[in-house]
Formats: structure tokens, C-alpha cells, sequence
């Protein structure tokens, strides 16, 4: 099963509520139903050098985490175990992707096509044509977090099925 582009459009609309308060109850369930995983974003986001682009890695997570949960109605917790392997297997991916790089493939490969092109258009939404060294590290960090994210809940949906 696909998150779906309605699902993710509801969720924004829950986070960007003129209602703070509503999006800090949402952060505040993430942290309750998810500490690894929060846990893990928190800590990819100690690479960053600027607050703005860890507020864009926290934002783009609570919306990956409760897009699933909107989706799924319930997401098993991650363990720290299931979030190392999201990321081995993210790495390794990436690895053989050096070597036979297929653009179809990738896209049939990914779990989460929707959401995850979702997620790489805001985070190249504000960047130029040619990015700096700078911006090059700012969106390896957000997008591998974000997948890493993403294969550990999708994994977790998958075995609770």
C-alpha cells in the first residue's frame, strides 16, 4: 500500500494549522510513539550548521512519520536494531547504485515513491540550478535521514500486517 497524495496533503494541512498548539501535540505523539526514530532525526540534525535546517529535517520527519500512521492507522515502534538495518540497507543500496545507475530501477525499487518524491521537492525547493558544497551536504543529510526514516517505518507497517 502507497501513502497517498491525499494523505500527505491532509497531514500538511495538520501541521501547517494556525493552530500551534496542534502542531506541537503532533510532535509530542511522535516522541511518545516513536523515540528511536525521533531519537535518530535529532541526531542527524546535529550535522547541520544552521536551525532553519534542522526545523526543515524535523518538520519533513513528523510529516513522513504521521503520513504513515495517517495511512496505517497504527506504526509499530522502531527499534534502534530496525533503524540500523533501514540504514545498512540504505548504504548498501546506494553502493550498488555507483555501479549500475538506473533511474526506472530506482523508482521501482522505492517503497514510498509518492512520499519520498514529496519530501526530495521540498527540499530542493529552495536551491538553485548548481549547489554549493554546502547545500550538497545539507541534502544528502536531509534526504538519506529521510529515507532511512521512512524504510524503517515501511519495514515495521510491513511486519505488522
Amino acid at each position: 500500500m502507497q501513502i497517498s497524495e491525499k494523505t500527505i496533503e491532509s497531514v500538511l494541512e495538520q501541521l501547517y494549522d494556525t493552530n500551534e498548539n496542534k502542531a506541537t501535540e503532533i510532535m509530542e505523539m511522535m516522541s511518545k510513539e516513536q523515540p528511536v526514530a525521533l531519537s535518530y532525526i535529532m541526531q542527524m540534525s546535529e550535522e547541520f550548521e544552521h536551525g532553519a535546517e534542522r526545523e526543515t529535517l524535523l518538520f519533513l520527519a513528523v510529516l513522513v512519520w504521521k503520513s504513515y500512521k495517517t495511512e496505517y492507522n497504527a506504526v509499530p515502534e522502531i527499534s534502534e536494531d530496525a533503524m540500523k538495518i533501514a540504514e545498512d540497507n540504505l548504504y548498501n543500496k546506494m553502493s550498488s547504485m555507483e555501479e549500475d545507475f538506473d533511474e526506472n530501477k530506482r523508482l521501482e525499487e522505492e517503497a514510498q515513491p509518492i512520499l519520498m518524491s514529496f519530501i526530495a521537492s521540498e527540499i530542493f525547493a529552495d536551491k538553485g540550478e548548481e549547489l554549493s558544497q554546502s547545500e550538497h551536504k545539507t541534502v544528502a543529510i536531509h534526504l538519506t535521514s529521510l529515507q532511512v526514516l521512512s524504510d524503517a517505518l515501511n519495514e515495521a507497517v510491513k511486519l505488522s500486517v
